[in-house]
Protein backbone atom coordinates (compact mmCIF):
# COMPACT_ATOMS: atom_id res chain seq x y z
CA UNK A 1 0.00 0.00 0.00
CA UNK A 2 1.16 3.34 -0.70
CA UNK A 3 -0.43 7.02 0.31
CA UNK A 4 0.66 9.94 -1.20
CA UNK A 5 -0.08 12.04 1.99
CA UNK A 6 2.54 13.72 4.13
CA UNK A 7 3.89 12.60 7.60
CA UNK A 8 5.32 14.65 10.31
CA UNK A 9 6.80 13.87 14.09
CA UNK A 10 6.48 15.76 16.88
CA UNK A 11 6.63 15.71 20.51
CA UNK A 12 3.08 16.09 22.26
CA UNK A 13 3.32 15.95 26.38
CA UNK A 14 6.31 13.77 26.26
CA UNK A 15 5.22 11.26 23.69
CA UNK A 16 5.53 10.91 19.72
CA UNK A 17 3.06 11.82 18.11
CA UNK A 18 2.47 10.74 14.17
CA UNK A 19 0.57 13.41 11.89
CA UNK A 20 -0.59 12.15 8.23
CA UNK A 21 -1.87 14.99 6.37
CA UNK A 22 -3.06 15.46 2.50
CA UNK A 23 -4.78 18.42 2.53
CA UNK A 24 -8.27 17.02 3.41
CA UNK A 25 -7.82 15.26 6.20
CA UNK A 26 -5.55 15.19 9.43
CA UNK A 27 -5.12 12.47 11.75
CA UNK A 28 -2.51 11.96 14.65
CA UNK A 29 -1.40 8.46 16.34
CA UNK A 30 0.32 8.17 19.82
CA UNK A 31 2.47 4.74 19.24
CA UNK A 32 3.24 4.82 22.65
CA UNK A 33 -0.49 5.58 24.53
CA UNK A 34 -1.87 2.13 22.25
CA UNK A 35 -2.07 3.64 19.02
CA UNK A 36 -4.44 6.26 20.46
CA UNK A 37 -5.54 7.95 17.62
CA UNK A 38 -5.68 12.03 19.36
CA UNK A 39 -6.64 13.78 16.66
CA UNK A 40 -9.03 13.48 13.43
CA UNK A 41 -9.47 17.00 11.81
CA UNK A 42 -11.50 17.46 8.57
CA UNK A 43 -9.71 20.33 7.12
CA UNK A 44 -11.75 21.67 4.33
CA UNK A 45 -14.46 22.65 7.77
CA UNK A 46 -11.66 22.72 10.41
CA UNK A 47 -13.96 20.10 12.79
CA UNK A 48 -12.32 18.15 15.07
CA UNK A 49 -14.03 15.00 15.85
CA UNK A 50 -11.79 13.56 18.51
CA UNK A 51 -13.45 14.73 22.09
CA UNK A 52 -10.88 15.77 25.12
CA UNK A 53 -12.42 16.05 28.74
CA UNK A 54 -13.51 19.44 29.41
CA UNK A 55 -9.94 21.13 30.84
CA UNK A 56 -7.96 18.40 29.74
CA UNK A 57 -4.69 18.34 31.49
CA UNK A 58 -2.56 15.96 28.42
CA UNK A 59 -1.60 12.90 27.86
CA UNK A 60 -0.16 10.46 29.53
CA UNK A 61 1.12 7.04 30.25
CA UNK A 62 -1.50 4.50 32.18
CA UNK A 63 -0.35 1.48 34.15
CA UNK A 64 -1.91 -2.05 32.65
CA UNK A 65 -4.28 -2.29 35.59
CA UNK A 66 -5.32 1.50 35.35
CA UNK A 67 -9.17 1.89 35.07
CA UNK A 68 -10.08 3.27 31.88
CA UNK A 69 -11.78 6.36 33.70
CA UNK A 70 -8.54 6.77 35.10
CA UNK A 71 -6.87 7.40 32.14
CA UNK A 72 -6.71 10.43 30.12
CA UNK A 73 -9.99 9.96 28.52
CA UNK A 74 -9.37 11.22 25.32
CA UNK A 75 -9.53 10.52 21.61
CA UNK A 76 -9.66 7.06 19.74
CA UNK A 77 -8.32 3.38 21.73
CA UNK A 78 -8.57 0.07 20.70
CA UNK A 79 -10.06 -2.07 23.18
CA UNK A 80 -9.11 -5.84 23.21
CA UNK A 81 -9.21 -8.31 24.16
CA UNK A 82 -12.52 -7.44 26.93
CA UNK A 83 -13.79 -4.55 27.48
CA UNK A 84 -14.81 -5.11 31.25
CA UNK A 85 -12.48 -6.17 33.15
CA UNK A 86 -12.76 -10.08 33.94
CA UNK A 87 -11.18 -13.40 34.51
CA UNK A 88 -10.06 -15.67 31.94
CA UNK A 89 -8.51 -18.78 31.20
CA UNK A 90 -6.66 -17.51 34.50
CA UNK A 91 -5.78 -13.87 33.53
CA UNK A 92 -7.23 -11.12 34.88
CA UNK A 93 -7.92 -9.07 32.32
CA UNK A 94 -8.17 -5.49 32.74
CA UNK A 95 -10.71 -2.68 31.88
CA UNK A 96 -11.27 -2.14 28.15
CA UNK A 97 -8.56 -4.42 27.72
CA UNK A 98 -4.79 -4.80 27.35
CA UNK A 99 -3.84 -2.09 24.49
CA UNK A 100 -4.65 1.13 24.84
CA UNK A 101 -2.32 1.28 28.10
CA UNK A 102 0.27 -0.40 26.05
CA UNK A 103 3.56 0.99 24.55
CA UNK A 104 3.12 -0.38 20.31
CA UNK A 105 6.10 -0.23 18.20
CA UNK A 106 5.87 2.08 14.80
CA UNK A 107 6.83 1.03 12.05
CA UNK A 108 9.42 3.79 10.65
CA UNK A 109 9.56 2.21 6.75
CA UNK A 110 5.73 2.03 6.25
CA UNK A 111 5.97 5.70 7.32
CA UNK A 112 7.55 6.49 4.89
CA UNK A 113 4.74 5.28 2.17
CA UNK A 114 2.38 7.10 3.96
CA UNK A 115 1.05 4.30 6.18
CA UNK A 116 0.99 4.78 10.45
CA UNK A 117 1.61 0.94 11.02
CA UNK A 118 1.60 -0.17 15.11
CA UNK A 119 1.92 -3.17 16.56
CA UNK A 120 1.64 -5.00 19.93
CA UNK A 121 2.15 -7.87 21.54
CA UNK A 122 -0.25 -7.97 24.21
CA UNK A 123 0.81 -8.39 27.83
CA UNK A 124 -1.31 -10.48 29.33
CA UNK A 125 -2.84 -12.67 25.85
CA UNK A 126 -0.93 -14.94 23.55
CA UNK A 127 -2.36 -11.97 20.60
CA UNK A 128 -0.61 -9.98 18.47
CA UNK A 129 -2.02 -6.95 17.54
CA UNK A 130 -1.46 -4.62 14.55
CA UNK A 131 -3.22 -1.80 12.54
CA UNK A 132 -2.14 -0.08 9.66
CA UNK A 133 -3.76 3.41 9.19
CA UNK A 134 -3.65 5.44 5.84
CA UNK A 135 -5.55 8.70 3.99
CA UNK A 136 -7.29 8.02 0.40
CA UNK A 137 -9.02 11.42 -0.13
CA UNK A 138 -11.55 12.37 2.41
CA UNK A 139 -11.11 8.83 3.41
CA UNK A 140 -9.56 7.36 6.75
CA UNK A 141 -8.57 3.57 6.16
CA UNK A 142 -7.52 0.55 8.86
CA UNK A 143 -6.60 -2.66 8.55
CA UNK A 144 -6.42 -4.72 10.98
CA UNK A 145 -4.66 -8.13 11.68
CA UNK A 146 -5.26 -10.30 15.08
CA UNK A 147 -2.99 -13.24 15.46
CA UNK A 148 -2.99 -16.30 18.00
CA UNK A 149 0.46 -16.64 19.25
CA UNK A 150 -0.19 -19.37 21.79
CA UNK A 151 -0.87 -23.33 21.70
CA UNK A 152 -4.85 -23.27 22.65
CA UNK A 153 -7.66 -21.34 20.85
CA UNK A 154 -8.10 -17.97 22.09
CA UNK A 155 -11.49 -16.05 22.37
CA UNK A 156 -11.58 -12.15 22.08
CA UNK A 157 -13.45 -9.36 21.99
CA UNK A 158 -12.33 -5.94 19.93
CA UNK A 159 -14.10 -3.02 19.49
CA UNK A 160 -12.97 0.45 18.27
CA UNK A 161 -13.49 2.97 21.12
CA UNK A 162 -13.38 6.45 19.32
CA UNK A 163 -14.70 9.22 21.72
CA UNK A 164 -16.26 11.91 19.08
CA UNK A 165 -16.81 15.60 20.23
CA UNK A 166 -20.63 16.72 19.94
CA UNK A 167 -21.33 20.25 18.42
CA UNK A 168 -25.10 21.72 18.06
CA UNK A 169 -26.94 20.52 15.46
CA UNK A 170 -25.11 17.21 15.17
CA UNK A 171 -27.49 14.49 14.58
CA UNK A 172 -27.08 10.11 13.64
CA UNK A 173 -27.10 8.52 10.84
CA UNK A 174 -28.15 5.03 10.97
CA UNK A 175 -29.78 2.65 8.96
CA UNK A 176 -33.32 1.66 9.43
CA UNK A 177 -32.37 -2.00 10.88
CA UNK A 178 -30.26 -0.34 13.10
CA UNK A 179 -32.29 2.50 14.63
CA UNK A 180 -34.84 -0.31 14.93
CA UNK A 181 -33.05 -2.04 17.25
CA UNK A 182 -31.99 1.07 19.51
CA UNK A 183 -34.04 2.54 22.39
CA UNK A 184 -36.97 4.54 20.89
CA UNK A 185 -37.05 8.44 21.22
CA UNK A 186 -36.18 11.44 19.95
CA UNK A 187 -32.37 11.19 20.94
CA UNK A 188 -30.73 10.18 17.75
CA UNK A 189 -32.10 13.31 15.99
CA UNK A 190 -30.98 15.70 18.58
CA UNK A 191 -28.21 13.64 20.81
CA UNK A 192 -29.66 14.87 23.83
CA UNK A 193 -31.58 13.76 26.41
CA UNK A 194 -33.00 17.19 27.60
CA UNK A 195 -31.94 19.25 30.13
CA UNK A 196 -31.41 16.74 33.09
CA UNK A 197 -28.79 14.66 30.87
CA UNK A 198 -28.07 11.41 31.11
CA UNK A 199 -26.59 8.27 29.23
CA UNK A 200 -27.08 5.62 26.88
CA UNK A 201 -25.43 2.47 25.86
CA UNK A 202 -26.84 -0.08 23.53
CA UNK A 203 -25.98 -2.64 20.80
CA UNK A 204 -27.41 -3.56 17.76
CA UNK A 205 -26.48 -6.66 15.19
CA UNK A 206 -25.50 -5.62 11.77
CA UNK A 207 -25.47 -7.22 8.43
CA UNK A 208 -23.77 -7.10 5.43
CA UNK A 209 -21.66 -3.53 4.69
CA UNK A 210 -22.73 -1.29 7.18
CA UNK A 211 -22.44 2.78 7.85
CA UNK A 212 -23.08 4.59 10.70
CA UNK A 213 -22.23 8.09 11.23
CA UNK A 214 -22.87 11.83 12.49
CA UNK A 215 -23.95 14.58 10.20
CA UNK A 216 -24.89 18.15 10.58
CA UNK A 217 -27.00 19.34 8.40
CA UNK A 218 -26.88 23.15 9.29
CA UNK A 219 -22.67 22.97 9.19
CA UNK A 220 -22.88 20.85 6.29
CA UNK A 221 -20.42 18.40 8.12
CA UNK A 222 -20.46 14.75 8.54
CA UNK A 223 -18.37 11.75 9.65
CA UNK A 224 -19.55 7.94 8.56
CA UNK A 225 -18.20 4.74 9.75
CA UNK A 226 -18.18 1.88 7.05
CA UNK A 227 -17.37 -2.02 7.34
CA UNK A 228 -18.32 -5.34 7.13
CA UNK A 229 -20.83 -6.99 9.46
CA UNK A 230 -19.68 -10.22 8.35
CA UNK A 231 -16.36 -9.34 9.76
CA UNK A 232 -17.86 -7.82 13.32
CA UNK A 233 -20.99 -8.32 13.58
CA UNK A 234 -22.42 -5.90 15.91
CA UNK A 235 -22.44 -2.05 16.75
CA UNK A 236 -22.29 -0.74 19.78
CA UNK A 237 -23.34 3.01 20.85
CA UNK A 238 -21.98 5.24 23.87
CA UNK A 239 -23.44 8.45 24.64
CA UNK A 240 -23.65 10.84 27.56
CA UNK A 241 -24.62 14.16 28.15
CA UNK A 242 -23.45 15.34 31.63
CA UNK A 243 -25.02 11.50 32.89
CA UNK A 244 -21.49 9.94 33.08
CA UNK A 245 -18.71 12.48 35.02
CA UNK A 246 -20.64 15.19 33.49
CA UNK A 247 -18.91 14.63 30.40
CA UNK A 248 -20.23 15.12 26.80
CA UNK A 249 -19.05 12.97 24.16
CA UNK A 250 -20.29 10.01 21.50
CA UNK A 251 -18.53 6.73 20.57
CA UNK A 252 -19.79 4.93 17.75
CA UNK A 253 -18.08 1.04 17.95
CA UNK A 254 -18.06 -1.77 15.39
CA UNK A 255 -17.55 -4.93 17.39
CA UNK A 256 -17.89 -8.47 17.52
CA UNK A 257 -19.90 -8.91 20.50
CA UNK A 258 -22.73 -7.59 22.61
CA UNK A 259 -21.02 -8.42 26.02
CA UNK A 260 -18.80 -6.25 27.41
CA UNK A 261 -16.95 -8.89 29.21
CA UNK A 262 -15.19 -11.71 27.33
CA UNK A 263 -16.30 -14.04 29.75
CA UNK A 264 -19.47 -13.81 29.24
CA UNK A 265 -19.06 -13.56 25.47
CA UNK A 266 -17.22 -16.68 25.01
CA UNK A 267 -19.48 -18.80 27.16
CA UNK A 268 -22.19 -18.09 24.52
CA UNK A 269 -20.44 -18.17 21.67
CA UNK A 270 -20.43 -14.21 21.09
CA UNK A 271 -16.68 -13.99 20.28
CA UNK A 272 -13.56 -13.99 18.26
CA UNK A 273 -12.12 -17.24 18.33
CA UNK A 274 -8.53 -17.92 16.45
CA UNK A 275 -7.29 -21.06 16.12
CA UNK A 276 -4.17 -22.10 18.12
CA UNK A 277 -0.48 -21.77 16.54
CA UNK A 278 -0.72 -18.70 14.45
CA UNK A 279 -4.59 -18.48 13.74
CA UNK A 280 -5.41 -14.87 12.32
CA UNK A 281 -7.88 -12.76 11.09
CA UNK A 282 -7.85 -9.70 9.17
CA UNK A 283 -10.51 -7.03 8.72
CA UNK A 284 -11.28 -3.48 7.33
CA UNK A 285 -12.66 -0.48 8.91
CA UNK A 286 -13.37 3.01 6.81
CA UNK A 287 -13.94 6.31 7.95
CA UNK A 288 -15.51 9.26 5.65
CA UNK A 289 -15.31 13.18 6.33
CA UNK A 290 -16.97 15.69 4.70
Amino acid sequence: MESSARFAIRERDGFMEVTLENGQVSISVMPALGGKVNSLLHLGSGREWMWKPEGFGGYFASKPATAFQEGTLAGWDECLPTIAPCLWNGRALPDHGEVWASACTLDEEALQHGVIHISLELPCSPLRFSRRLWLEGNQVILRYRLENTGDHEEAYIWAMHPLFSIEAGDRLELPADVRAQLPPGDWTETLSFGPEGGALKAFARVEGEVGVGVCNPVAGRSLSIIWNGADYPFFGLWLTRGGWHGHHHLALEPTNSRHDALDDASQDGNAGFLAAGGGSREWEIRLNLH
